[in-house]
């Protein structure tokens, strides 16, 4: 017999489900609340990439639509502008309330931020653009800004050959041979910042660290319509019975900054070198360029040019690099492709990066190579074999090629000597170089 009556009973299961219900909401209140404080410190952590617009748009991968061709003949996003705060003093959150106080945030909004660098994007009117850039310096000129286009980059690549076995005179001409340091690099990383990889090739599998996708945040790095990532990243770390990069033992970062429509920004190079540095990567790759001239332009327009263009542009990325070289990671550029001065694109400008021109088979510098002072060194660019999706390879010409040599080389150095710098590394690399043919060519000499 029941001592007690059945509301009793009823009564204790409703308090018991009213328990649970309170908990529950009581715990997603307290994250939320916790998510919501982190999104409002990400502005001041200095660790932390974050939106502080509604408008979106950066989301979406660029549209034909909205690019055009400069006077530069670079290729501009019409609507977006990129500013960074050289003061160090001023951070990202102060300029958001300044800005909302002198410009229509529902017409001009502020979609990207990063602390790091002081780094913002705002989404302008395609029509207001130009005015945007100089009325911004102005109302807000208690700030030291600098102000720049979304250019557009590509992959700086040459001309793709036919398929073929293997073929490693790239190493013998660098004074490498691949089996002599098979067990050197297995704790470096090497960060390859391009348009996407075959991670499952066999050239790479099995070494990959911390994969990222630039444009969408999440880890898909899926090759592109065009072999290019893959083929680079083998040169600089590929290690199979028939690829043999560099730095075979080298992990690999694979960083993707190509958006579903094809197309690679300024901003989606500055998120993805963010991602490496912060990722502790020790050398990262860039085999980009913004500039593709239709026409000849005389020697001394490009001098002039270097001196005196593009230099806001020019002053953001030497602020970067030198963010990247103070963090001890060291930063090696393709020179490009299109047989102008290395420079000519501001991309090119910092001291603190190694910028990389192409040798043929000759020792002599390739027919499409940039060069110049701007040229840290040369390395074989011609006829190089690497990675091709699906378990393939193929052979390509490009500064894209002699990049990532210089890139594996660096790994070599690093492992041998853990503790450099990045200014020491590229004292130790000058030192693997002779001079022949008028300039700096990579020589390894038992990496001293």
């Amino acid at each position: 017999m029941n001592r007690y009556p059945f509301y009793y009973y009823l009564s204790l299961i409703l308090f018991g489900v009213l328990n649970v219900v309170f908990w529950y909401y009581l715990i997603n209140k307290t994250s939320a609340s916790k998510s919501v404080a982190k999104n409002n410190n990400a502005l001041t952590s200095g660790r932390q990439s974050i939106t502080i617009g509604e408008h979106g748009k950066y989301r979406l991968p660029i549209e034909e639509a909205d690019i055009i061709t400069d006077d530069d003949e670079r290729q501009v996003v019409l609507n977006l502008v990129n500013i960074a705060i050289k003061d160090s003093v001023v951070r990202v959150d102060e300029f958001k309330k300044l800005f909302s106080k002198e410009f229509d945030t529902t017409k001009y909004t502020l979609l990207y931020a990063d602390s790091n660098i002081n780094y913002l994007q705002v989404y302008v009117p395609e029509a207001d653009r130009q005015n945007f850039k100089k009325s911004v310096k102005t109302k807000l000129s208690g700030m030291d800004l600098l102000v720049w286009d979304e250019v557009l980059f590509s992959r700086s690549n040459g001309n793709a050959k036919t398929e073929a076995a293997e073929n490693l005179w790239h190493l013998n001409n660098i004074n490498v041979n691949p089996y002599d340091y098979q067990n050197l690099g297995s704790g470096i990383i090497i960060a390859v910042i391009d348009n996407g990889f075959d991670l499952q090739h066999p050239s790479l599998v099995g070494r990959i660290v911390s994969p990222y996708n630039a444009f969408d945040g999440t880890s898909n790095v899926s090759p592109g319509s065009v072999n290019h990532g893959s083929h680079v990243a083998s040169i600089a770390v590929g290690n199979s019975s028939v690829i043999k990069g560099v730095c075979g033992s080298c992990k690999l970062m694979p960083i993707q900054i190509e958006d579903p429509n094809g197309y690679t920004s300024s901003s989606y190079i500055i998120r993805g070198l963010l991602y490496a540095i912060k990722n502790d990567a020790d050398v990262v790759n860039l085999s980009l360029g913004s500039f593709s001239p239709s026409e000849t332009i005389p020697l001394e327009i490009q001098e002039d040019y270097i001196r005196n263009g593009a230099l806001d542009e020019t002053a953001f990325w030497k602020e970067l690099f030198a963010y990247a070289r103070e963090n001890n990671t060291i930063c090696v550029i393709a020179a490009g492709n299109s047989n102008l001065l290395t420079g000519f694109d501001p991309f090119q400008r910092s001291e603190f990066t190694i910028k990389v021109g192409a040798l043929d088979k000759q020792g002599q510098v390739a027919s499409f190579s940039n060069h110049g002072n701007y040229t840290t060194l040369f390395a074989p660019g011609v006829d190089i074999i690497g990675a091709k999706p699906n378990n393939r390879m193929e052979r390509l010409d490009g500064t894209s090629m002699a990049a990532p040599i210089v890139a594996g080389y660096l790994g070599l150095l690093k492992a041998k000597r853990p503790q450099a710098t990045s200014e020491q590394l590229m004292e130790h690399l000058l030192l693997n170089t002779d001079v022949s043919h008028g300039v700096r060519i990579l020589r390894n000499k038992n990496l001293n």
